[in-house]
């Protein structure tokens, strides 16, 4: 088997932090060659003074605070980390003792995959579904959440394709990677960019790989869902969807559904202003990025 890379951005969540890599360390088998790179951007060394003293047999601990954002983390520990399979987790998941097991073994399984993401257990149906089922339509939709959803019913199951991953718990073989970085322009959305530009093998989420993703509100932006949803998918049209014109469209008949409805419940104008926000972010970011068609 390819050698196991972990890569972990983290900033100013010693704790965290330290439950993840605990949860990597109580893992149930591990492979032979296994490395832990830790991009550490927070400005104290409390994290470090922590991971460190867990022992790791093979750890790269570079704390950098001048690295700004996960993207750029990503990208620091991937010009460091040797060939064979990256996985991506964000600081604040724990993993099922079999996690690494489970995910490895889809790998060797099946070799056409490219990239193989765990399932997140402990996600449930927020209360935006119905608007997002009738108004997020076509190459927008998302298939990770509904799958995220029916955890426990899907355990046993065999591997499920998705068109992109969830940041927290994603992996690659890095021959499929190449010399595709995250963009670090991006406030979100950067996991479903990057996996739509890799353009190669077959992405899939292995049920039996599961993980708790804590979602630590330190550092995690509060704001309105809207400027989120905005951002991502304004992004995703202009970037890779623009023949899709009718499902874009129709996504933007939803936002001003959502915003009026919020309006008037909240007697307030922050669902319109969130979702400008969303579609600003995009714009200003999108010089750097550039367009590709799809």
């Amino acid at each position: 088997m390819s050698p196991l890379t972990v890569i972990i951005p983290t900033k100013n969540r010693p704790d965290a932090l330290e439950r993840t890599v605990g949860s990597i360390l109580a893992q149930s088998k591990l492979p032979d060659e296994w490395k832990l790179i830790v991009i550490d951007q927070s400005a104290g060394e409390e994290s470090r003074r922590r991971i460190e003293a867990m022992g790791l047999p093979s750890l790269d601990y570079m704390h950098n605070p001048a690295i700004r954002g996960v993207s750029a983390a990503r990208n620091a520990a991937m010009e460091c980390a040797e060939e064979g399979i990256w996985l991506f987790l964000d600081d604040d998941v724990v993993l099922e003792p079999d996690f690494i097991q489970q995910l490895l073994a889809v790998y060797q399984q099946y070799p056409e995959v490219s990239g193989v993401a765990g399932l997140i257990t402990n996600y449930v149906h927020v209360g935006t579904q119905i608007w997002r089922r009738t108004f997020v339509r076509g190459p927008f939709q998302d298939e990770r959440q509904p799958i995220y959803w029916r955890a426990k019913e899907l355990r046993n199951s065999k591997p499920i394709g998705v068109r992109w991953f969830t940041g927290a718990a994603m992996s690659f073989r890095s021959v499929a990677i190449g010399k595709v970085r995250f963009a670090d322009t991006l406030r979100t959305a950067e996991d479903m960019d990057f996996c739509l530009r890799l353009r190669a093998g077959a992405l899939v989420i292995a049920p039996r790989a599961g993980l708790l993703h804590l979602r630590s509100p330190i550092g995690r932006s509060q704001e309105h869902w809207l400027r989120q949803h905005a951002h991502d998918h304004v992004f995703l049209y202009r970037k890779h969807f623009r023949k899709h014109r009718i499902a874009y469209c129709w996504l933007l008949c939803g936002y001003i559904v959502a915003i009026v409805g919020g309006c008037v419940l909240r007697l307030s104008d922050k669902p319109l202003r969130a979702m400008c926000l969303g579609i600003k972010d995009v714009r200003n970011g999108q010089v750097k990025i550039g367009r590709t068609s799809s």
